[in-house]
């Protein structure tokens, strides 16, 4: 049992303020009299793309988008790449949001980072270059992504993009599950499980397993599950081993590595 979930859907940079009509006068006033002309214009962009406080356009989102992009806005060029890409206000042009996501990313974004080495892990609109996709997930976890830190701690498991090192593997998944996420928290209880990169500790593998069974990750569910019927002592408990194997039995599509990342032209902003 292996793989990324289907589950992660990067989230967007795009935050809307609760009083949005306010909102949108305000980044008006801005965009005109204020010095902060990249962020203004942003702003006025998302609500253009999402319909908030403004009928959409995304037309008239593109070229707000573009006037943040020019004062190096790093949203903008992220939100740029992802219309390019889908086609949404201008016709579909691969090769330009790319060079809007790879602009985004040479401005410290960390969605188009991670975006980028999810790009180049899977051959999405670029050649397959392991190494060159875990540069562009160090850099996003370096700059807090959650997901590039759990694509890290894969990579050094496996050696995927560099050399493999298991006690690395181990401090990504460790970072990542402690903000709680459950295919951290699911790998880190394998490496428990079976001692990679960590001394062999049943009773932590356990922890993390039902840590990350109680989030739906079925493959913890069967772990866990298994845990309590085959061991002996404190962990065995068969009702709950029973409970927990029916949880993950009643999943029966598997993850696939490929979807595990965001693909932005899927999602909505």
């Amino acid at each position: 049992m292996g793989g990324f979930p289907q589950k992660y859907r990067m989230t967007t940079l795009i935050d809307i303020p609760d009083h949005i009509t306010e909102a949108v006068k305000h980044f008006e006033c801005l965009s005109i009299e204020d010095d902060d002309l990249g962020e203004a214009n942003y702003q006025l962009g998302v609500c253009y793309e999402l319909g908030e406080g403004l009928e959409q356009d995304y037309s008239k989102a593109i070229e707000r988008y573009q006037q943040a992009a020019s004062q190096d806005h790093h949203g903008a060029h992220f939100r740029l790449g992802v219309l390019y890409e889908n086609g949404r206000g201008v016709p579909a042009n691969v090769n330009k949001a790319i060079s809007c996501y790879q602009k985004s990313a040479t401005l410290k974004n960390p969605k188009a980072l991670y975006l980028l080495g999810h790009y180049f892990e899977h051959g999405i609109h670029v050649e397959i270059n392991e190494a060159t996709a875990f540069k562009y997930y160090h850099e996003a976890a370096k700059l807090g992504s959650l997901h590039a830190q759990v694509h890290l701690g894969y990579c050094y498991e496996f050696g995927k993009g560099v050399q493999k090192d298991l006690e690395k593997a181990v401090s990504f998944y460790q970072t990542a599950s402690d903000q709680n996420d459950n295919y951290s928290q699911y790998r880190l209880g394998l490496c428990y499980y079976e001692g990679k990169g960590v001394t062999q500790n049943l009773e932590e593998a356990a922890r993390l397993f039902q840590s990350a069974a109680d989030q739906g990750n079925f493959e913890a569910q069967f772990r866990f599950g298994y845990i309590c019927i085959t061991h002996k002592g404190a962990l065995q408990n068969l009702e709950k081993g029973i409970k927990y194997l029916q949880l993950a039995a009643a999943k029966t599509i598997l993850p696939r590595r490929s979807s595990w990342a965001c693909v932005l032209k899927m999602e909505t902003v």
